[in-house]
């Protein structure tokens, strides 16, 4: 599976806008116009710490935007992949 964030602009300095595109064999999705907002939880910081922490973790790990634009989620499986 392939993530990419892209097409960012930005309106104003309280948000920034995108779009996410997302590639599996059989299945090509993409949703438009996603928004994160100055208070929103970082998404910066929310993939530097599955990246930090390579060797694994518990559980899940979730981020979403204020207004529920967009949702990750992560789980680690054994191989080192997410």
């Amino acid at each position: 599976m392939d993530v990419t964030f892209c097409d960012r602009f930005s309106f104003d300095a309280d948000s920034v806008h995108f779009a996410v595109e997302l590639r599996a064999p059989g299945l090509t999705a993409r949703v438009d116009e996603v928004v994160a907002w100055i208070w929103d939880s970082d998404l910066t910081t929310f993939l530097e710490g599955l990246a930090a922490e390579y060797r694994g973790w518990d559980g899940e790990r979730s981020w979403q935007t204020n207004d529920r634009d967009l949702s990750l989620s992560a789980v680690f499986r054994s191989g080192g992949h997410v």
